[in-house]
């Protein structure tokens, strides 16, 4: 969007300044549908890191994962990650409700912690397909 010049001047003196505003940083309200879409976004997002192709790989996400016997990962942590950060403004309880509409997911009845439903599958493979120089 662009940039609007805004000029304020103060009433006693002949002193003006610009202030610039950005339009991006306006957060236009959300409908039920928008909102809708949001959820399904972050909780794909949030699939995506616990999927096979990238838990057993990703250091810091295995060690969240295998920390906990019953593989419970704190919603708090997830939502801090980096491309969570659009969603962090709507809250912890706001991701929970994402987090929900998922099937490959479930969060506890706190809304504090996210597992799988399913085990982790043993990646098959990977190893064969790579290339190595």
């Amino acid at each position: 969007m662009a940039e609007e010049d805004v000029t304020m001047t103060v009433a006693e003196g002949s002193v003006a300044a610009e202030a610039k505003t950005d339009a991006s940083n306006v957060v236009a309200p959300v409908t039920e549908e928008g909102d809708a879409e949001l959820k399904e976004k972050a909780a794909a997002q949030i699939e995506f890191y616990f999927a096979d192709a990238n838990l057993p790989f990703d250091k810091f996400m295995w060690t969240l994962y295998t920390k906990d016997p019953d593989h419970w990962v704190p919603v708090e942590t997830v939502a801090s990650f980096k491309r969570m950060r659009e969603f962090a403004t709507r809250g912890l309880e706001w991701v929970a409700d994402a987090l929900r509409t998922s099937s490959f997911l479930e969060v506890d009845a706190e809304g504090k912690r996210v597992r799988r439903v399913t085990e982790v599958q043993e990646p098959k493979g990977q190893f064969e397909r790579s290339v190595y120089a």
